[in-house]
């Protein structure tokens, strides 16, 4: 029992943010989960009906009112999210960690980096959320500076395609937690067995 605990704690220490954005492999969710696959489509079409308002000239309008709320919408999610890895972290007890390692002793190393890798996809939504909240407010500030109408349509043209992504993409990967939520639960029930 000594050494799980060690292990434990050693876990514990060694949990930087971009250590395990690589060790978990998390990172490629961003291009390759069904998340990814769905934000693709979201972003084809939201970025034809923005083009659209664009050459209607209304965009401004449009825009003006619908970033400000973006960006409090995001800020809730990252709220959320960060709500989330609290109410999941405090859910796993001591106990449940020990028993769990010391149940699956030849696994122990894979649990552990399961359970780490649960908890970090949390944290990685909170840092989309906070990604996407920052791309909103630049937004939000290249919509008020004057260019050229061809260098708008340029960099209007590319924002939307990296906004509506990671937003559409935020949205999506937030609501997968769900069932990380749920995973997470199974496992803790077998805690009292």
């Amino acid at each position: 029992m000594e050494d799980t605990v060690k292990k434990l704690i050693n876990s514990a220490t060694n949990a930087g943010f971009r250590k395990l954005l690589v060790e978990s492999g998390i990172w490629k969710d961003i291009y390759c989960n069904i998340a990814a696959k769905i934000s693709i489509v979201v972003t084809i079409i939201v970025s034809v009906l923005i083009m659209l308002v664009f050459f209607n000239g209304t965009m401004f309008d449009l825009l003006s009112s619908l970033l400000p709320t973006l960006i409090g919408g995001m800020i809730g999610l990252m709220a959320f999210s960060l709500s989330a890895v609290a109410i999941v972290t405090s859910t796993i007890s001591n106990r449940f960690l020990i028993t769990l390692l010391e149940r699956n002793k030849g696994k122990s190393d894979a649990m552990l980096k399961t359970i780490r890798k649960l908890i970090f996809t949390f944290y990685f939504s909170g840092s989309l959320d906070l990604l996407a909240t920052f791309i909103l407010i630049l937004d939000l500030i290249l919509l008020y500076i004057f260019i050229s109408t061809t260098v708008t349509f340029i960099i209007t043209a590319i924002m939307t395609l990296i906004t509506t992504y990671i937003v559409s993409f935020s949205l999506i990967y937030s609501l997968e937690l769900i069932g990380l939520c749920i995973k997470l639960r199974f496992l803790i029930v077998d805690e009292n067995n």
